[in-house]
């Protein structure tokens, strides 16, 4: 996992390349700052809330300084322009994020990112295999090869509001001290739902290299889901934590519920757990009901 597990405020203010880069390093990966002249001060403020497999981030920073990547990044990374601009090289690409234009990109290719004037936005990552997890789950297929891609969205689109929306929801929540950060099924909607919307932006040529062969759906696979839904119903797992360990996609794991159970694998879900919400009640003790229910 490429994160750390943290949230709060990072400020820098000064002249010294150096430094940045050291201060940068400490909440992203080993880069170098590069000044657009010598008396170029470099201001960079961060309000962010990370934890090991996605973070979400506000930043601001003034204009005339770049940032290179020393050492291979395995994330998905959207820039979010509130105002401003700013340029990722991935590869032989450069895209710029814009309030018209967001940029969704893989990191493992980011050669650097420039600020050429000042920039306010939010950027939100998740890592790459839980991207790749998700991306398995929606296309029911396996997936090969690695993420590496650059895409754009037009901010005016549907899509693109929705994504700038679901984000600031997320960073509000998140890094302005929600009960939802202590939440880990609330912070596992957040990162399904950010992944999901960065697969519907994904180009269908890129979406077509990665599939490899379909899979299908069978009775085994309902009882190899059962099983296992019921074995995890108190951790924070969700359909396509569910489709994944069977091997097949949401949809066809949907539609075998569906056929053979006459229901859908998240109410059977949602069974199991209030199974164990009773069991632990019947078990006695000074539990709380509440603190048993929100666990």
């Amino acid at each position: 996992m490429p994160f750390k597990s943290m949230s709060g405020r990072h400020d820098l203010r000064t002249l010294d390349a150096d430094q940045a880069a050291i201060f940068m390093t400490e909440s992203l990966r080993p880069g170098v700052v590069t000044k657009q002249s010598a008396d170029t001060e470099i201001s960079f403020s961060s309000h962010y809330f990370a934890r090991t497999d996605f973070l979400v981030s506000e930043i601001r920073t003034e204009a005339g300084w770049s940032f290179q990547p020393k050492t291979e990044f395995d994330a998905v990374m959207a820039w979010l322009t509130i105002d401003g601009q700013c340029v990722v090289r991935h590869g032989d690409e450069a895209g710029r994020a814009s309030s018209d234009e967001l940029l969704v990109t893989s990191a493992r290719s980011t050669r650097d990112i420039v600020f050429e004037t000042p920039y306010h936005g939010l950027v939100v990552a998740a890592c790459g295999d839980a991207v790749q997890q998700e991306l398995a789950a929606f296309l029911g297929r396996d997936v090969g090869g690695r993420l590496d891609f650059m895409t754009t969205l037009d901010a005016r689109s549907r899509l693109g509001q929705t994504l700038v929306s679901f984000a600031g929801s997320m960073h509000a929540a998140l890094a302005g001290g929600s009960a939802v950060a202590e939440s880990p099924l609330g912070l596992r909607r957040f990162r399904d739902g950010f992944i999901n919307l960065i697969l519907m932006s994904m180009d269908s040529k890129e979406l077509l290299r990665l599939a490899g062969a379909p899979k299908s759906a069978s009775g085994s696979n309902l009882r190899k889901a059962e099983t296992f839904m019921r074995e995890h119903a108190d951790q924070p797992i969700g359909m396509a934590d569910v489709a994944a360990h069977v091997g097949i996609s949401v949809r066809a794991l949907q539609y075998t519920f569906k056929r053979l159970r006459g229901t859908t694998p998240l109410v059977v879900l949602l069974g199991y757990r209030l199974d164990g919400v009773r069991k632990e009640l019947m078990d006695g003790g000074k539990q709380q009901i509440a603190a048993v229910a929100a666990r």
